[in-house]
């Protein structure tokens, strides 16, 4: 008797769990799954102003350690001030996405307007405080061979880096060593000193 029984309690079950699973319907019990929206950088809208904000680089292009280079140097500009007063660590990882681009921005350099990719190199110049030129990465020689292709003109070895998919992406990696050196120690604290 105790065998029917548990025989017929178990066919109760599964009759009643078969019941429960065709009432089940995923669309009645469970979100639909939407993609987080993207947000932009923070410094997203602000560059794509500057970029068309009309100014002149340094005849050279090249950080000046002593200030405001020359009338018209986009460093007298207010907006870019600000700007480069943003946090580099912040800044910079920002401008290495911009390094592929070849759009052409408003800023002037040597009589003709710079690329995108080309003015992140600048401004990334300005946040680290060191030259593009002064590279001694991985592919050191690689990129001082077009250097020295480009004798006498720095944005056409820079033009060339920058198309290079392997000199631009280990000029990143390069930048992205100089930021991490670049910031100051921070404390651990106590629980890691």
């Amino acid at each position: 008797m105790q065998r029917w029984m548990m025989a017929l309690l178990l066919a109760a079950c599964v009759a009643g769990c078969n019941e429960q699973a065709e009432q089940y319907t995923p669309s009645k019990h469970t979100r639909p799954v939407t993609a987080a929206p993207v947000r932009p950088h923070p410094y997203a809208a602000e560059w794509a102003k500057l970029c068309q904000t009309p100014a002149t680089l340094s005849a050279d292009a090249v950080f000046n350690p002593n200030g405001l280079s020359q009338d018209g140097s986009f460093r007298q500009i207010l907006a870019w001030q600000i700007f480069l007063a943003h946090d580099g660590d912040i800044g910079v990882p920002f401008l290495l996405t911009r390094l592929a681009s070849t759009d052409p921005t408003a800023m002037a350099a040597a009589n003709s307007l710079t690329t995108e990719g080309e003015l992140a190199v600048y401004v990334i110049q300005q946040f680290l405080k060191f030259n593009w030129t002064d590279y001694d990465g991985a592919h050191a020689a690689e990129i001082t061979q077009t250097r020295q292709a480009h004798a006498g003109n720095p944005r056409a070895a820079l033009h060339a880096v920058l198309a290079d998919p392997v000199l631009r992406t280990e000029l990143a990696r390069y930048v992205r060593k100089v930021l991490h050196y670049s910031q100051p120690e921070r404390n651990p604290g106590p629980c890691c000193g």
